[in-house]
Order: structure tokens, then sequence, then C-alpha cells
């Protein structure tokens, strides 16, 4: 039985690596990533599912309330693929966020594999931030550069047990890397990644004590989901009342085009609030459904009830995320990314585009699985002792 469990455990490791890997390649040149990204939604998918599968044993024993949440949910969506014409990619690219949820705090990845696979991305992120990158989408570019940081910061100062030589060799070898994502991001004038980006570095340089705070963090992981949808109010509010002003580091306007896409889509959504309008909703003020918000798209392609749904599980699962922060320097690193991907997604989809989505996937994974071991032994017998009384 131990032989079974250590084969399977390397299955899942393996695989977090060889995927891992797959995207630090795709974003090596702009050809390779026109030819992989065919397959990007294909690569997660699959993965994903092969975690859920050899995981459903604990997640069902551990979390059969999130689960059960997260198969209404794809009952739903499966109702209203017929309903509301939305296509079966938006179906697995949802399904990709769910398995990612229920298998976070799972999930216990080894720090060999998270060493393993955050220097790949280091690697790769070195070439991409190197490589000619005018023929990228302005946003992606500026996020990827953005979303790698954390993993190359957790393979050169994540680790807090190697000698203090090493730990200064890995400070020093960090500097030149945040100095170019700095500069691609602000070559690529992403407000999203820019924000992103200044929010996982306070929340890294903020005192261990305040994110420790389990009601202080629960509120801010709270407010920052509220606020993604919020903001979209708040945005179309200002632009039809002309609000106008330059952003800080950037030569845009507050307003890009997303106060025309948002304005179409929060009135069609008005007609179609309990299912949605679809992922294959012909759009008018855009080329293309592009809705530049995380909490949007969920709201809006799949309707009101999966939203709520869904926001319950994204909070349930990284309100908790705290807890090991205090002795794990790698917990606090994907925390902050955590926290960055979501300010970012009230400004993009990178919650949901499967071209750069494994970052906030792993981060998910990641922030849990270096565990105090101590800690959850007496958490465990703490358990057995109230089940008995």
């Amino acid at each position: 039985m131990r032989k079974i469990e250590i084969v399977v455990n390397k299955i899942k490791e393996w695989m977090i690596i060889i995927v891992s890997a797959y995207f630090a390649v795709m974003y090596c040149s702009y050809d390779l990533y026109t030819m992989l990204n065919r397959y990007a939604l294909y690569v997660t998918f699959f993965m994903m599912c092969i975690l859920f599968i050899l995981e459903f044993k604990n997640i069902f024993q551990k979390k059969r309330n999130s689960l059960v949440i997260s198969l209404v949910i794809i009952a739903i969506v499966f109702f209203t693929i017929v309903a509301n014409s939305s296509g079966y990619g938006s179906l697995a690219i949802l399904i990709i966020l769910l398995f990612t949820m229920l298998c976070s705090n799972i999930l216990n990845v080894s720090k060999s594999t998270i060493k393993i696979s955050s220097f790949i991305i280091l690697i790769g992120q070195i070439v991409f931030l190197l490589s000619e990158k005018r023929y990228y989408n302005t946003n992606i570019y500026g996020y990827v550069s953005f979303a790698m940081l954390p993993f190359s910061l957790a393979f050169l100062i994540g680790d807090k047990k190697v000698s203090k030589k090493k730990q200064i060799i890995g400070i020093i070898l960090s500097i030149p890397v945040i100095i170019m994502s700095i500069m691609a991001i602000l070559e690529s004038q992403s407000r999203g990644a820019l924000l992103g980006f200044i929010v996982f570095i306070a929340f890294m340089m903020l005192n261990n004590k305040y994110i420790k705070n389990s009601k202080l963090y629960s509120f801010i992981t709270c407010i920052i989901l509220v606020s993604i949808i919020g903001f979209v109010l708040l945005y179309v509010n200002m632009w039809e009342n002309n609000v106008d002003f330059s952003i800080p580091f950037t030569e845009k306007s507050l307003y890009s085009g997303r106060e025309e896409i948002w304005t179409e889509l929060l009135k069609q959504f008005s007609d179609n609030y309990m299912l949605g309008v679809g992922s294959h909703y012909n759009i008018q003020s855009f080329e293309t459904l592009n809705i530049h918000n995380s909490m949007l798209y969920i709201l809006v392609i799949y309707g009101s009830i999966v939203f709520i749904l869904f926001w319950i599980l994204l909070y349930d699962t990284i309100k908790n995320n705290n807890k090991y922060v205090e002795n794990n320097r790698y917990n606090k690193i994907f925390l902050s990314a955590i926290l960055g991907m979501l300010i970012v997604s009230f400004f993009e989809t990178n919650l949901e585009w499967t071209d750069v989505n494994i970052y906030f996937i792993l981060s998910l994974i990641y922030c849990y699985s270096i565990k105090d071991k101590r800690k959850d032994l007496m958490e465990n017998e703490e358990r057995k002792i109230q089940r008995i009384s």
C-alpha cells in the first residue's frame, strides 16, 4: 500500500513539473507561444483532472461540501451550454478552476518539486524577459512578467533552511530579475500587472503578524473578492459621469475600451441574469469576447447562481492560506502572489486565460503545500478530543 502511495505522489509531482516546463518553454519565443498556446487548455485540463482523480478520496473525506457545490456548478453549466449556446471550452475552464480549489489544500507537493518547478519557471522568465516581446498582446506580456516572478523568487529566496551564504547569493540574484520584471511591466503599460506587482511586493514586505491574523486576512481577501466585481460597476458609473484622469507610470487614460465592453455586457446580463449570456455571445463593442475582469467573466458567462457558488468556494479556499506563513517563506511568497493576481483580475481575465492561469493554479497549490507537520498533528489531536467529548 505504501509503495502505491509513493508511486501516486511521484505521478502527481512529475506531472506538475512537466506542465510547469511546458508553459515556461511556451514563453521562450513568440513562435513557441503561438504553437504551444493552441494546446494550453488541454494540458491544464488534463493535469487538473488527473490530480482531482488521484486526490478524490481525500477531497471526499475533507471537502465534501465544496465537492457537492462544485458538482452543482458543473451540472448548471452543462444545462446552460444548451440554454445559451456556451462552448465546452468555457466549461473546461470552469472545471480547471473548481478542481484547483478542491485540490489546493489537499494536495501536498514536496519542497523539492516546488524548487524544481520554480527553477524551470525562473529560466523561462529570464529567457522571456530577454526575448523580443513586441508581437505579444501588451497585457499578456505585462502579466507574464509579473506572474512568473513569485516562482523565480521562490527558487532564489524561498528556502529559509539553506546556509547564510546561499541566502545572500539568492537575494543578490533576485535583484536583477525583479528589476527586469519591473521594466517589462512598465514597458507593457499594463495597469493590472503594475498594480498586481505592487500588491505582491507590499504583502511580501508586510510583517507576518498582520498576515497571520486570521480575522484581518479573511477581511482583506473578502474585500478584494467583492471589489473585483464592484470595481466594474464603479468604473462604468464614472465613465457615464465623465470622470477621467491619467494612470500614473503609464501614458494610458483611465478608459481604454473596457467601459464600453462592460456596459454592453451588464445590460445584456440584466436580461439573462440566472444563466448568463454564454461564451458564444456575439459582442458588439469589441472584436472578440474579452471581458477584462475575472469575476465579471464568471457572472456574465455562467450566470448569478454559478457566480455566487464560485465566489463562496474561492473565498473559502484563499481565506485560510495564511496558516503556515510564520514558519514558511514559500507560503508568504505564493500567498502574496495570489493576492497580486487577484488585483490583476480587476482588469483582466487572468484567472481564466489558459495561456497564463497556470501561475494562479500553481500558486494556490504551492501556498498550502509545505506544511508545519507538528501544528497539523496538534490540530488533529484536538479534533479527536472534540469528537470524544
